[in-house]
């Protein structure tokens, strides 16, 4: 018989979960800036290319594996739904438990980061827009993928030191 996952419980624990995480912060935070400067890459390719890849792997593999079995829909509802719980919790999230540590903390994105999203946006939405999938399209989205990637590779913000 198949385990069923207590909707009721995993509903109401979600909220809180992150609140471990504020006590972890300012021990990430050091290390995160110490592997920037020993690997010579710039911190803004780390948080924005390698931890989300390592961070939400598991989701990385659910969504291939219902690629592979045709199910675009769920597929699709994997990756919308995660990018979606980052920009609407987690990163505000982040502000308000920043502002608590004294931390500067803002929504202030530079005008690179700002038109990066934007683009992207743009891209997957055209991309989907016929709610068919191809290899030609999934092929143009793994290379802008790597395109922002080497863009946020080689950029150097105007105020970093």
């Amino acid at each position: 018989m198949p385990c069923r996952q207590n909707n009721e419980f995993s509903s109401s624990f979600r909220p809180i979960s992150p609140f471990p995480f504020y006590y972890l912060l300012p021990h990430l935070s050091l290390p995160f800036y110490g592997a920037s400067d020993s690997w010579n890459m710039p911190a803004a390719f780390i948080s924005v290319i390698l931890l989300p890849i390592v961070g939400n792997a598991a989701e990385h593999g659910s969504a291939i594996m219902f690629a592979m079995k045709d199910k675009l829909d769920i597929t699709l509802g994997v990756a919308i739904g995660s990018s979606t719980q980052i920009s609407m919790f987690v990163i505000p999230f982040c502000v308000v438990v920043g502002w608590f540590m004294g931390q500067p903390m803002d929504l202030n994105f530079q005008l690179f980061e700002t038109a990066t999203l934007f683009i992207t946006v743009l891209v997957v939405a055209f991309m989907l827009q016929e709610g068919t999938s191809k290899y030609f399209k999934g092929l143009m989205l793994i290379l802008g993928y790597l395109i922002v990637a080497a863009s946020f590779f080689v950029h150097v913000d105007s105020n970093d030191d």
